[in-house]
């Protein structure tokens, strides 16, 4: 039976290794396009702040090996292990270095919340990224719903706090996913099969293999940074979501940006491929002005 006993359990650690190549290719793996010199030239090299998200699902590059999920933490709780992505927080405390370097990474279980029978229930992953020196680089925040494990008489989850103004956006950018954009981002360390095998997207009832929500994520940040922080990612300190829907390779997409105060801006991620369904939502950003 799932209980809060849970929370404070980690993972292994694990390390990984990185050059301006694995930075370039997660730039181009969430859209830069051929005039981004500043994320895929190494001449002046820039690093996009949600380089930092790639050790939550990452299974490649990852030294020891890393399991495809960390469900084993939990496993001996929990009657259906299925987790769904729902929310998504990064933090920056401070920058990767462009032309690579090493870090070490840990996971662990922070809070556990009750939605109520029939409803699920929501851990809360813990992730932060240290350098060979022990400083913190930034820390990720991943909401994942358990399916059935609701009603345990855990603590319920609050709301978020953000609140999309009911008013025409300050900003709006269009955007399109390439049709291999799936294949370009699984190769950054995602490899679930869901993301390229047809019959592991069926089974889990969708007709074909869709993307990855942190490339969506990714894909915000990208075009926000161009936005309000143009040329200085380095300035960006946070960015969260709530995830919506699922994006297909191939679709075209619509930022919408509300300034908030000095420093911060909320948005939401539409699908212009499917009636501007939401596929992220209550989404904040916040930098340095």
């Amino acid at each position: 039976m799932l209980t809060n006993e849970i929370i404070g359990k980690r993972s292994d650690v694990f390390s990984v290794s990185y050059t301006w190549r694995d930075i370039i290719l997660y730039a181009i793996a969430v859209g830069a396009k051929q005039d981004d010199l500043d994320y895929v030239f190494e001449k002046n090299l820039k690093v996009l702040p949600t380089f930092g998200t790639l050790p939550c699902f990452a299974t490649i590059g990852v030294t020891p090996t890393k399991p495809e999920s960390l469900h084993y933490l939990v496993e001996e709780y929990i009657t259906d292990s299925a987790g769904l992505h729902m929310e998504h927080e990064l933090i920056m405390h401070r920058q990767f270095n462009p032309m690579g370097g090493d870090f070490t990474f840990q996971t662990e279980i922070a809070a556990l919340y009750d939605r109520g029978p029939g409803k699920g229930a929501v851990r809360t992953e813990r992730i932060v990224m240290y350098d060979n020196e022990g400083n913190a680089i930034c820390t990720n925040n991943a909401n994942l719903i358990l399916l059935g494990e609701g009603g345990f008489g855990g603590d319920p989850m609050s709301k978020s706090d953000v609140l999309i103004p009911g008013r025409a956006p300050d900003i709006e950018l269009d955007d399109a996913l390439s049709p291999e954009q799936h294949l370009i981002y699984r190769l950054t360390g995602d490899t679930n099969n869901v993301h390229v095998d047809p019959e592991a997207a069926r089974r889990e009832g969708v007709d074909r293999p869709f993307m990855h929500g942190l490339c969506s994520f990714g894909y915000v940040c990208r075009m926000a940074v161009g936005a309000l922080m143009p040329g200085q990612p380095e300035k960006m300190t946070r960015i969260a979501a709530q995830m919506r829907s699922i994006l297909f390779p191939g679709s075209s997409i619509r930022l919408q940006l509300w300034d908030k105060d000095p420093g911060s801006a909320y948005f939401r991620l539409l699908n212009l491929s499917n009636d501007n369904a939401l596929i992220l939502e209550r989404g904040i950003i916040e930098w340095t002005p």
